[in-house]
């Protein structure tokens, strides 16, 4: 039959058929480095709160880190959302050469601003380690940070830019695998040389493994090229390169993003941060081991949205707004059950999981409970955040990840005092409640759709 059809539908056919493949392939590649890096994390995490000198250490190292992610998020400037956005719709429409140049243009804007925000996290270091508290441990810790804001900025840009291209390895591998590995391995091998490494040395070492790390996943992904793969998104079409996407364009859709993503980093970071701040370096490590723990139950979602992010961008530019719906029901059960049964198991096994990091560590068993039942609500309600932002509503999910950050950092500084690491875990279980919830009605405001594990079974009956 495919036969007797005409030549264009033959390759329409052809083209689909691909590129569901290609979606198959990437849901595969994403799964797989999705548990790869689950599993890295939990060595890393495990190796180094036995390989450093102690866990006020670690906790000092998390702590810096929650702090480099916030500024990093920052310095993308919301990009890696609008390039995941604008390089899958090129591609959706068979134009390489056009995502390409979003990627270029994009990663351009984020290295500017992040070294000038390094730069000025370096200038304040400086000044207050060396005037106000004299501290030459602590301002070289920082400045080990003010190094990683262009790089991770730079790196989030690339690995959007890598999903909208559905190249799921060099996307992941890096940020999931590579990095954690790299550094463990050094970190292990400091350790058999020269002794335990403190904070200060162990963020220098991930320093040197962040700035190789980046500078080989820009050569790769620009290695490749900007034709490759469109055969099954219909041919290069050449009327699709006369409406590039400028600076104005990226900045109208990333600042929001910005803001969204920036809360969202915000209310992933803040906890943790401020447990070291306001209850101490040791507590401040303790609750990183719960939180790290409760992100396992979060996984199945993160990877459902790392391969329908660019699917829902393809579909949504050329107004297949059923084959949106239909997928999302799909996203709903790959996401809920998988979380629902990583929560039974590690409740389960609770002392076993924390007793491997070491007695201090015990202690986190309700915080980490709390973290996971906030986490179950999180998966419950589906792909919200992502499915507004891929549909040009991104304006909305500022809204609410300022409202969901504004609400985590308000009830983590009125129940950390009294109540500690179980305090932050209550703040930030109540506000990822809240915005999902906000989330959730949005969405069926907007596109008519119940992403929630509910909508998913409404949609079976």
């Amino acid at each position: 039959m495919l036969r007797l059809a005409p030549l264009f539908v033959r390759r329409r056919l052809a083209g689909s058929a691909t590129h569901s493949a290609e979606l198959k392939q990437g849901a595969v590649v994403a799964f797989a480095l999705q548990m790869g890096g689950v599993a890295m994390g939990f060595l890393q995490q495990l190796g180094l709160t036995h390989w450093m000198t102690d866990t006020a250490a670690y906790g000092r190292y998390v702590t810096l880190m929650s702090l480099a992610l916030l500024l990093a998020s920052v310095a993308s400037l919301g990009l890696p959302q609008a390039v995941l956005r604008f390089v899958a719709a090129h591609r959706g429409r068979g134009d390489g050469e056009g995502a390409r140049k979003v990627a270029r243009l994009a990663g351009a804007m984020s290295g500017m601003c992040g070294l000038a925000l390094g730069l000025a996290t370096a200038l304040g270091a400086c000044l207050i380690f060396t005037v106000f508290i004299p501290d030459a441990a602590r301002m070289r810790e920082v400045l080990a940070v003010a190094v990683w804001v262009p790089l991770l900025g730079l790196g989030l840009v690339y690995a959007a830019a890598c999903r909208g291209e559905q190249r799921m390895f060099l996307s992941l591998f890096f940020d999931r695998i590579g990095r954690q590995a790299l550094l463990l391995s050094a970190v292990y091998l400091f350790m058999r040389m020269s002794g335990k490494p403190d904070s200060g040395q162990t963020l220098w070492l991930f320093t040197g493994i962040l700035a190789a790390s980046t500078a080989i996943h820009v050569w790769m992904y620009h290695a490749r090229p900007a034709t490759a793969g469109l055969a099954g998104h219909g041919g290069v079409h050449h009327h699709a390169q006369h409406t590039p996407v400028g600076r104005r364009v990226l900045l109208r859709v990333g600042l929001p993003l910005l803001l969204s993503n920036g809360f969202a980093v915000a209310m992933g970071q803040t906890d943790t941060f401020l447990v070291g701040t306001l209850s101490g370096d040791r507590d401040a490590g303790v609750y990183s081991v719960a939180s790290r723990i409760s992100l396992l139950a979060a996984v199945s979602l993160v990877i459902v949205n790392s391969v329908a992010a660019p699917a829902v961008a393809a579909m949504h530019a050329k107004g297949e707004r059923v084959r949106v719906a239909r997928a999302v029901a799909s996203f709903a059960h790959w996401s809920f059950w998988p979380s629902l049964a990583c929560i039974v198991l590690i409740v389960c096994f609770d002392r076993q999981i924390l007793g491997l990091f070491g007695p201090d560590f015990i202690g986190a068993k309700w915080p980490m409970v709390i973290l996971l039942a906030g986490q179950l609500f999180n998966t419950g309600c589906g792909s919200v955040g992502l499915l507004l932002n891929m549909t040009g509503h991104q304006d909305d999910v500022a809204k609410v990840f300022a409202f969901g950050a504004a609400l985590n950092i308000g009830l983590n500084l009125v129940l950390i005092p009294p109540m500690g690491i179980a305090g932050a875990a209550i703040a930030t279980s109540a506000s990822m409640v809240a915005w999902n919830v906000w989330l959730c009605i949005l969405v069926r405001k907007r596109l008519g759709i119940d992403a929630s594990i509910f909508g998913a079974f409404r949609k079976q009956v």
